[in-house]
């Protein structure tokens, strides 16, 4: 029997520098006070608290304020990353979008605070895996932040990093990799090399070498990104999971599965606690985990944590999520090992569907799932089928190269 053709998983992705939480203008009675203590425990992973204070924050600006004032954008905005923290992208997006449409008013299409309200709503569609929708917000926010601040200042190495993970995740690499080159450099000229935020960038470069199989340049760049969340973070911050998650995959890839369970179980527990047990990071970490027990041949196992993933992702981002077409990718893999191939193709043809949708036809998660249905047209002697899916898939793959 031959073998499928694994997803590489996709590792979950720090939000701190990714999102823009701010203060008040200064003018919005109790609001700015509340503003200011929305964030502290927005970062220190308390969201909870930081929802209510960002609640409260945003009925004083109104009631002081009125309905459109620029006091009001910025706590609908906080409001709107707790939720997008969350995991609640239905609650996030039309908070935003108000957020935004007041800035916009008030301020001129070309502002910064436009600026950052089209990079938080960007952050959101990229997030819900509407990548088409939010390419082209970061695009526009990284002209005006370079308009507005010069081309070396932190709020474009956010866009940069935001603007190169939406080129990564569809598979357009080489734009990728020189987006989270400069990021990196503005960040760490500006905050050091120790900073959360370099954390953020460093995360993601090593993830887009790790889909490129370049290994050897992941690893340093994964153990230091890890290092440096460590270092600046508290022990069960939710945002230290994620470089915990993302070296455990590395050291699954490379066959070192104690090390790989000791640290999934660390970031899951971690996220668990914070985020509670039906968000979108841990249904990841749960997926990940699938896999390394998948590669032990423990079966059982496997099903179990795919299955949990799967379920969790179709509830909370929707049945035709990216994320959803890898779970069932991914299962489809275990159900083919165990020679159950009717119900593997039918979970990859759904995943192929969604895919797709999701990346366009010419993703290179496209020419995996493509060729993963061949593998079993030829178990099931459909060869004729199996050349022309492969031959589809080869062609994707020869236009990343």
């Amino acid at each position: 029997m031959n073998t499928l053709i694994h997803f590489l998983p996709i590792a979950v992705i720090l939000l701190a520098a990714c999102m823009s939480l701010g203060c008040g203008q200064g003018t919005g009675g109790g609001s700015d006070e509340l503003n200011e203590e929305v964030i502290k425990p927005h970062r220190e992973g308390q969201y909870e608290n930081a929802m209510a204070l960002a609640e409260k924050a945003l009925k004083e600006a109104e009631k002081t304020s009125g309905p459109e004032h620029p006091a009001v954008a910025t706590c609908l905005s906080n409001l709107a990353g707790v939720h997008l923290t969350k995991g609640e992208y239905s609650e996030a997006e039309p908070l935003f979008k108000r957020a935004l449409a007041i800035k916009e008013k008030v301020h001129g299409s070309d502002s910064a605070d436009v600026a950052n309200g089209l990079n938080n709503l960007g952050e959101l569609y990229r997030a819900a895996g509407d990548y088409v929708a939010a390419k082209p917000l970061f695009i526009r926010s990284l002209e005006i932040r370079e308009k507005v601040y010069g081309r070396n200042h932190p709020e474009v190495a956010t866009s940069l990093n935001n603007l190169g993970e939406i080129h990564r995740t569809l598979g357009d690499y080489t734009m990728a990799e020189p987006l989270y080159l400069r990021a990196i450099a503005i960040l760490e000229e500006f905050f050091g090399q120790d900073d959360p935020r370099v954390a953020t960038c460093v995360n993601n470069l090593a993830l887009l070498y790790h889909t490129k199989r370049d290994y050897a340049r992941a690893e340093p760049l994964y153990i230091r990104a890890l290092a440096i969340s460590e270092k600046t973070l508290d022990p069960e911050h939710p945002e230290l999971s994620v470089s915990l998650n993302n070296l455990a995959l590395f050291y699954r890839k490379q066959g070192d599965y104690g090390q790989a369970e000791s640290l999934f179980l660390r970031a899951l527990a971690i996220s668990e606690k914070a985020l509670g047990p039906e968000h979108p990071k841990v249904a990841t970490i749960l997926h990940n985990m699938g896999g390394l027990y998948y590669a032990q041949g423990d079966f059982a196992r496997a099903e179990d944590f795919y299955t949990r993933a799967l379920y969790t992702r179709e509830k909370v981002l929707g049945p035709n999520h990216s994320h959803v077409s890898q779970s069932l990718n991914d299962l489809a893999m275990l159900y083919y090992s165990q020679e159950d191939f009717e119900q593997a193709e039918s979970l990859l043809r759904r995943s192929l569907v969604i895919s797709e949708q999701a990346f366009g036809s010419d993703h290179p998660a496209v020419a995996t799932t493509l060729e993963n249905i061949a593998i079993i047209c030829r178990e099931t002697g459909r060869e004729a089928e199996a050349g022309e899916l492969d031959e589809r898939a080869a062609n994707i793959h020869a236009k990343q190269r």
